[in-house]
C-alpha cells in the first residue's frame, strides 16, 4: 500500500473545531493506520482506540503482554514518523 501523506498540518488540526477538519484527520488516521502490519494496528487500536489495558489486548490477542508493549512501540514509532515526515 503507497502512503499518501496527509495535506494539512497535525499541529494546527489538534485544536481543530471544524467537523471537517476533525473528518479529514481521521481519514488520515485511518490511511495510517492501514499500513500498520496487522498485530501493530490490533494492538493500537485495542490499546488507544478501544482504552484497553496491555494485560487484556494481550488476552484478546493471544500473546504476552511483552509482545502488546513491543508491537505498541513499533507501532507508535511508524505512526511518529509518518507525521514526522508531514511535517518536514
Amino acid at each position: 500500500m503507497v502512503h499518501t501523506p496527509c495535506t494539512h498540518s497535525w499541529h494546527d488540526v489538534a485544536a481543530a473545531n471544524d467537523p471537517y477538519d476533525r473528518a479529514l484527520v481521521a481519514d488520515d488516521l485511518k490511511r495510517d493506520l492501514a499500513t500498520l502490519p496487522p498485530r501493530q494496528r490490533a494492538v493500537i487500536v485495542l490499546r488507544y482506540h478501544l482504552d484497553l489495558s496491555e494485560s487484556d489486548s494481550a488476552t484478546i490477542l493471544g500473546c504476552s503482554i511483552g509482545t502488546v508493549k513491543s508491537q505498541s512501540h513499533k507501532a507508535l514509532g511508524r505512526l511518529r514518523s509518518l507525521i514526522t515526515d508531514v511535517l518536514e
